[in-house]
């Protein structure tokens, strides 16, 4: 009996820093776990996640309000200790704390 339909959303989050791993240009992938040889799937439920730190020269240039989640977060981790990019992650953490919508003039 398959029992993944009782199973709750779980995610694994890797954070590749160093170089590039894959060979496209995106910095975000989606993995799902699944069984080959016996031919069983989780149903979309447990989810591998790979962020690519080495790809985002081009993101960290694009405006905070330009940028959706999965940006906020890899540029985030990427540049958190870098002097030359606080002012970006300020603007990161702005947004967190003055959701759009909610931010006061």
């Amino acid at each position: 009996m398959n029992k993944s339909n009782d199973l709750q959303q779980a995610y694994q989050i890797a954070i590749l820093a160093k170089e590039q791993f894959f060979p496209d240009e995106t910095f975000f992938h989606v993995f799902e776990y699944y069984d080959q040889i016996r031919r069983i799937s989780l149903n979309g439920k447990s989810r591998i996640i790979t962020l690519e730190l080495s790809k985002l020269e081009k993101v960290v240039e694009k405006p905070v309000e330009e940028m959706d989640v999965k940006e906020y977060w890899a540029i985030f981790f990427k540049y958190l200790n870098d002097k030359n990019r606080r002012g970006k992650i300020n603007e990161i953490i702005d947004l967190f704390d003055n959701p759009v919508g909610y931010r006061t003039s």
